[in-house]
Order: structure tokens, then sequence, then C-alpha cells
């Protein structure tokens, strides 16, 4: 239910947004340069892309973004916000950047500028027994052992964590969750794909277990696009989509997962 509730949110307010752009789209006046006022980014928590604790940012999405508006000479403040207060400014023509998920049934090049490439977010579960059934319904999760991160959104599968049938490792670290599998203190390790990049070599260099996996759903995510009824919009950015092409020859940018290469492997320590 609350999944559907976010989407008709979004819904209502792309259309709004298509609404405020048609009015003005005839404007083409590139933003004041000269004015001592950083633009902003809003952006919503979701880990591990954009995070949010104590005020103290972080997130795989938000360094990319951090790297790309340096390279790019721009001075970017960014802005954690609820959805209700991005949806209201949006609207209005107010920011420059957002980050932005997608949603069936909308095309997203006709309400923004898109400045980098979407990231393939895909929950998969991860498992070592291979006489395991690969579970796909939400039902058939039921008296499962299941390890789940501490605090990592699970979008569709959300509703899992209230499930008082399933007996539940949390560990912090995938680390640790890796270990959890291997001891049998879970059955099954839910995550994002992006967190496990590498994690076959990282903690079975030898091949001592093949650590299998299968996708429960996959979303885009755009780490950074521009409201269409921003004023100077297109054109802030067409340079970060110039400085992400940069970093990607200069090494800096992982072409394939769309994150810093530092990233790559950071969640695997």
């Amino acid at each position: 239910m609350q999944v559907h509730k976010f989407l008709l949110s979004w819904f209502c307010w792309l259309a709004l947004l298509l609404s405020h752009y048609a009015c003005s789209e005839s404007w083409s006046a590139a933003p004041d340069t000269s004015a001592k006022k950083p633009l902003q980014q809003y952006f919503l928590t979701f880990p591990p892309y954009w995070e949010n604790s104590n005020d103290k940012f972080s997130g795989v999405h938000y360094r990319l973004a951090k790297a790309l508006y340096k390279h790019a000479n721009l001075d970017v403040e960014f802005v954690n916000v609820p959805y209700s207060r991005m949806q209201q400014q949006a609207t209005q023509g107010d920011i420059a950047f957002i980050n932005y998920g997608e949603v069936d049934g909308v095309y997203t090049n006709d309400i923004l500028h898109v400045c980098v490439p979407p990231t393939e977010i895909t929950l998969r579960v991860y498992y070592l027994d291979e006489t395991l059934p690969e579970i796909i319904n939400i039902e058939d999760f039921d008296e499962q052992n299941l390890i789940i991160l501490h605090g990592l959104p699970l979008g569709n599968y959300e509703s899992l964590k209230t499930n008082k049938s399933i007996s539940f490792m949390r560990p912090r670290s995938v680390k640790a969750a890796i270990k959890g599998l291997v001891t049998g203190r879970g059955d099954y390790f839910i995550v994002f794909d992006n967190m496990m990049i590498n994690a076959q070599q990282h903690f079975f260099p030898l091949n001592s277990y093949q650590l299998k996996s299968y996708p429960l759903y996959t979303l885009l995510g755009y780490p950074i696009t521009t409201p269409k009824n921003f004023i100077g919009g297109k054109e802030i950015c067409q340079k970060v989509t110039t400085s992400y092409r940069q970093l990607i020859e200069a090494g800096v940018v992982d072409e394939k997962h769309k994150i810093l290469t530092s990233d790559l492997d950071r969640f695997l320590q």
C-alpha cells in the first residue's frame, strides 16, 4: 500500500510539473552565474545511494554527484528533504538538480533533463546452498531464515521486515552477512547488487564456496536530473554530462556501474 501511495504521488507531481514546464518552456535565459547563492540539489534518502546520518550526507550517488559538480565548477548545495517539499519546490522551478526514481508509464525525458545516465538497481537474493529454491513471492518467504542489512530499504519487499514468522539476521556490513551465510545463521541474503560487486572474488578467492543469486526486482535510479522548468537547466545539466564523460575517460567514474571507481569495493570491506 505504501508503494502504491508513493507512485500515485509521483504521478500527481509529474502531471503538475509537466504543466509548469509547458508554461515556462519559452524561457531560455541562462542562470545568473554572478549570483553568490549556490545551486541546490534536493535528494530523497535511499541507502546506500543517498544517505543522511545526523545531517552528515553520504552514499555512492552523493559522492558521484559531489565529484561531478566539482569537476564542472558548479557550486551546488545538497539538501535532504521529505518528498512533499521536493515536490513543491520542483513544480515551482526552484531546484537545479534532483535525484529521481523511475516510475512506470512516465517518460522521464518529458519532464527532466537527464544529466547522468541512470543506475540499474537490482534487489537480489544471494545464497550458498544450491538445494535451496529460488523464492520470489513475498508470502513464500514465510518461516525462512533471512539476512538483511540494518537500515537497508527493500522497496517492494519492505513488508518482509514485519513478518513475524521469518527469522532475521540484521548485520551492519556485507562482510558480516556473508559470514552469516557461511555459518548457517541465514539461508538467504537480500541486498542490492551494486553492493556486491566482485563479492565472489573478494570473499571466496579460492572458490571454497560459490555465491549464487537471483533477482527480485529492478529499478532505475537517476543520480542527477534537472527539472525542465528550471531556467537555464539544460545548460547546467550539459556541463554535468560533459564532466561525467571526462571522468569516465580519466578512470575516476566506472562506466558500467555508474559510480566512482573508488566505491566499487567499498561495501565489501
